[in-house]
């Protein structure tokens, strides 16, 4: 099943894959799909932007942002009708979301050795001398 925020934060949604291991919230809605159509596929469809457009189109805003269940209800969802389709879909986009997680831990490993560097640099703690020596010769 899914299970999507629809009060308050709207839109986090979650891929629930045992049964009767979860409370939900009274903010939260469990979407059970048919048979025909691959969860996954409705999953990383929630992720989309697509999907956010929808929730910006029909929310309402008061107190706390909410939608009703009759909004969801009736969400435009864009849905191949071969459900071995969907689940090809859903596969290459899971993989190209992990292929995006790693690349991201990367990137912040580097800022991370960026700000490291640049805080010795500041303290004079390395010398910036043997640097600059390097680069002249290099040109």
């Amino acid at each position: 099943d899914i299970v999507f925020a629809y009060v308050g934060t709207i839109g986090p949604v979650w891929l629930v894959d045992t049964n009767d291991s979860y409370h939900l919230g009274p903010n939260t809605a469990r979407i059970v799909l048919k048979e025909s159509i691959d969860v996954k596929y409705i999953y990383q469809y929630f992720k989309s932007f697509r999907i956010k457009q929808e929730i910006t189109e029909q929310m309402s805003v008061g107190a706390q942002p909410s939608l009703s269940m009759q909004k969801i209800r009736k969400f435009r969802i864009l849905l191949p009708k071969d459900p071995i389709e969907q689940k090809k879909i859903a596969e290459r986009l899971d993989s190209i979301e992990k292929v995006i997680m790693q690349e991201r831990e990367t990137l912040n490993k580097l800022l991370s050795l960026k700000k490291g560097l640049m805080q010795d640099l500041l303290t004079h703690q390395v010398s910036v001398e043997p640097l600059l020596e390097r680069s002249v010769e290099n040109e």
